[in-house]
């Protein structure tokens, strides 16, 4: 690397120009499903909430900690 660094930045340049289309294709394919599970719990509680809190950009969490 020393001593040749232009062939060293040279290959990281090759190196990004061959991943930067899997890259840009990364989140579609990434993209999931709810993973809601039908009858659950957390279903249920999810349904309350979406109906109580009408906000079609986020998705409602609730978190629960019992000590």
């Amino acid at each position: 690397m020393v001593v040749h660094p232009w062939w060293v930045l040279a290959a990281w340049m090759l190196l990004v120009g061959l991943g930067l289309p899997g890259a840009l294709r990364a989140p579609s394919l990434l993209f999931s499903g709810t993973g809601d599970i039908a009858h659950s719990p957390s279903f249920r509680t999810d349904s309350l909430l979406r109906a109580d809190f009408e906000n079609p950009y986020a998705q409602l969490l609730a978190l629960t900690l019992q000590s």
